[in-house]
């Protein structure tokens, strides 16, 4: 597990109304190296990731949360959690927010 902080989509942009409210949250991970709405929708670049949320706070505005975050399944591409310093989070195609990994 790595810990992230979460900046979340405003609603006004197109993201969620409001932050989930339970204490684990399921999205789809994209990764910087995935460039093209073709290569999104590729099954082998969809990832689901899990979150164990904690707290959630305004921080210049914008809407931010800390959680833990892991790949759903065993055989999921765990490199990518130290290739990249971030991943965006989606539900289906709509994208909800951006995680940034905590040293």
């Amino acid at each position: 597990m790595r810990d992230v902080k979460i900046k979340w989509v405003a609603y006004q942009q197109g993201g969620r109304k409001e932050v989930p409210t339970n204490n684990r949250y399921y999205p789809l991970a994209r990764f910087p190296e995935i460039e093209t709405e073709i290569d999104w929708f590729n099954h082998h670049m969809i990832w689901s990731v899990v979150l164990d949320l904690g707290e959630t706070s305004t921080e210049n505005g914008d809407l931010i949360s800390y959680a833990k975050v892991r790949f759903l399944v065993d055989d999921a591409p765990h490199e990518r959690f130290t290739l990249y310093s971030f991943f965006e989070i989606y539900e289906g195609p709509k994208k909800s927010g951006r995680c940034i990994f905590i040293k």
